[in-house]
């Protein structure tokens, strides 16, 4: 691979991540999207797709002070186990004969 090469390919992969994480669909599904854009290689339209149907994060609730900051924040394993339930239920949804989501 050559030098002109890989920066395209760089600045394609750059362009598919700033994509997925700031498109419309991402808004209030930023786990979600942040695993889309690092932990897979779907294209941004795909994920961005995935990501509409997919139902947004619930809010935290605002803490009132430094000490409350962890009060009602998700653990790693919560998340994890919230993202694996999206995942699912997009498989779930996922319709391959007609290549949309039922």
């Amino acid at each position: 691979m050559t030098s002109i090469s890989t920066g395209s390919a760089a600045l394609a992969e750059r362009k598919r991540l700033e994509a997925i994480l700031t498109g419309p669909a991402a808004r209030g599904r930023t786990t979600f999207a942040h695993y889309l854009a690092f932990q897979t290689n779907l294209e941004a339209g795909e994920a961005l797709a995935l990501l509409a149907v997919t139902p947004k994060e619930a809010a935290a609730p605002a803490s009132r002070s430094r000490s409350n900051a962890a009060v009602g924040q998700m653990s790693q394993s919560e998340r994890a186990k919230q993202l694996e339930a999206a995942v699912e239920d997009c498989n779930r949804r996922w319709n391959p004969a007609s290549g949309r989501f039922n």
